[in-house]
């Protein structure tokens, strides 16, 4: 017959404390999932009658809830990439602490902006809809996923725009690296857009109002720089290509 040894008073004691402990955490975790109204129930009937426990149990519900808000918000989701609300209210003031006025490449802490803008977008959405125009988006927010590195930061900028921080990447490199974004967001190469072209042909809608292209532009971060005016350089080259293109299509019309 198994001996098994009896439990003394402390170890009862402990052992009740961790199921006590354990089965308030639980509750607590559920309290993520109830109406504001029942939140505060909850709270009360805690905060009475378990104690200091029950005070921890929900404290930690709090801040886990928290963290799972600001996780959702961080994640755009239509794209999947970080979202522009996140990177504007959060990610960019980390960033900016991180790589501060003296930072820039000739210091050793190298940072640098690829600006993607998605043309035609606007078009795409009020000709043929939002659903379309979604997929489109969706598409070259993949590609430009592709080919980054991890520890680089992609994230949607505004409707129809798209940042890349690229980390460690200076004057010397970022000429190459960009071009592997060039290559990458290459929308001739897109066999995905023709599942989106196909869509709007079985919607009854005329495809020729689905034009993709892609204008890019590029910064190196200077000492003396803000990283917002880094973004604002970047901006500024997307523009003048952007311009650039238009013109030679009108050339070709």
């Amino acid at each position: 017959m198994l001996d098994i040894p009896e439990k003394n008073a402390a170890e009862e004691e402990a052992l009740e404390a961790i199921s006590v402990e354990g089965a308030l955490q639980v509750l607590a975790d559920e309290f993520t999932k109830l109406e504001p109204e029942a939140r505060k129930k909850f709270i009360k009937h805690l905060v009475e009658n378990e104690g200091p426990e029950g005070v921890h149990a929900i404290t930690t519900a709090l801040v886990k809830m928290q963290e799972m808000i600001l996780e959702e918000a961080s994640i755009d989701p239509t794209t999947g990439v970080m979202s522009n609300q996140y990177f504007r209210q959060y990610e960019l003031s980390r960033l900016e602490s991180v790589y501060p006025l003296e930072s820039g490449s000739r210091t050793g802490d190298a940072v640098s902006i690829i600006f993607i803008d998605v043309d035609s977008l606007g078009i795409l959405n009020k000709k043929c809809g939002s659903k379309h125009g979604d997929a489109y988006l969706r598409t070259v927010a993949q590609k430009i996923a592709e080919v980054t590195r991890q520890g680089d930061i992609v994230a949607r900028y505004g409707g129809d725009e798209f940042l890349v921080v690229l980390l460690g990447v200076d004057e010397d490199t970022i000429n190459v690296v960009f071009e592997r974004y060039e290559k990458a967001v290459d929308v001739e190469e897109f066999s995905e857009l023709e599942e989106v072209r196909r869509g709007i042909i079985e919607s009854g809608k005329d495809p020729r109002y689905f034009q993709p292209g892609v204008s890019m532009g590029f910064a190196v971060k200077k000492s003396g720089e803000t990283l917002k005016g880094c973004i604002s350089e970047a901006d500024d080259m997307m523009q003048y290509h952007k311009t650039k293109r238009k013109e030679e299509q009108n050339k070709d019309v």
